[in-house]
């Protein structure tokens, strides 16, 4: 699946963008998430190639965090530029 252009999510009540546990892959350009209530973008336990373009998270929850790989499978290409 990809999304083209840019994504903006603002102030969600969960994660900014969830795809825990998820498989296959997901294509995203410039993202921007703002007021995620918990993480950024959880990848959490996902299997699947997921790519992100130049991204932004501001104002995630308390004690949570940006990108969340915790158990992700295959996240060998993470890079900040």
């Amino acid at each position: 699946m990809n999304f083209n252009g840019t994504t903006t999510i603002l102030s969600t009540s969960g994660d900014g963008i969830d795809l825990s546990s998820a498989g296959g892959g997901v294509t995203f350009g410039t993202t921007n998430i703002t007021g995620a209530n918990a993480d950024g973008i959880n990848l959490s336990n996902a299997t699947g190639s997921y790519t992100f373009g130049a991204t932004t998270i501001n104002g995630f929850g308390t004690n949570k965090i940006g990108v969340d790989f915790t158990g992700a499978k295959r996240c060998r290409n993470v890079r900040r530029d």
